[in-house]
């Protein structure tokens, strides 16, 4: 995946074994409606459209839009678009076709439309502009992996596997602080 040049400089991505970007790819039919979900609570991510379109509704980490999706996150609920654009506040749209990108900031709640096939490729970043949104979502995310792990099994299953993203989240802010200290 190409990197646009503005974000070559003071941006930190997340990378596998140090060296190759950490970048995922979804590919998607035409129909397809990925429901309400964050990518990670701690960086952005880099979306690139690589093939066809796509349909993104987003809303902010705000104190409701976050308290409303606290019972959600992490576990199947069904469909939540319906009643995520009656509670939530703050939404817009985004639409994407091939060849173009966004910068999805950490925290953002999102659902996903595909009105065609398509694929779409993102790698979390993280840059001090992120850095605020960052740690409210971080910090409410802390807090609910407290809560849950105490929770039912279904609760409990997930906590791990966020945990482990919010540690990755941590060292990526950890090695910026390490750039911007040179």
């Amino acid at each position: 995946m190409l990197i646009p040049d503005e974000y070559q400089q003071g941006y930190i991505f997340k990378t596998i074994d140090d060296q190759t970007r950490a970048i995922t790819i979804t590919i998607t039919p035409p129909g397809t409606i990925a429901d309400c979900h964050l990518d990670q609570t701690g960086s952005g991510t880099l979306l690139t459209q690589l093939l066809g379109s796509k349909l993104f509704i987003i809303w902010p980490p705000t104190a409701k839009n976050l308290a409303w999706f606290s019972n959600k996150y992490g576990l199947n609920y069904g469909t939540m678009v319906d009643a995520a654009l009656e509670e939530l506040e703050s939404p817009f749209c985004l639409f994407l076709e091939q060849g173009q990108y966004y910068l999805l900031g950490p925290g953002y709640i999102h659902a996903v439309l595909s009105p065609m096939n398509s694929a779409i490729a993102g790698v979390p970043v993280v840059h001090s502009n992120l850095r605020s949104e960052a740690e409210i979502a971080m910090a409410w995310e802390s807090d609910l992996l407290e809560r849950r792990k105490d929770g039912t099994p279904l609760e409990r299953a997930t906590v791990d596997n966020i945990e482990r993203g919010l540690q990755e989240d941590r060292l990526l802010w950890n090695q910026l602080d390490m750039l911007e200290q040179m």
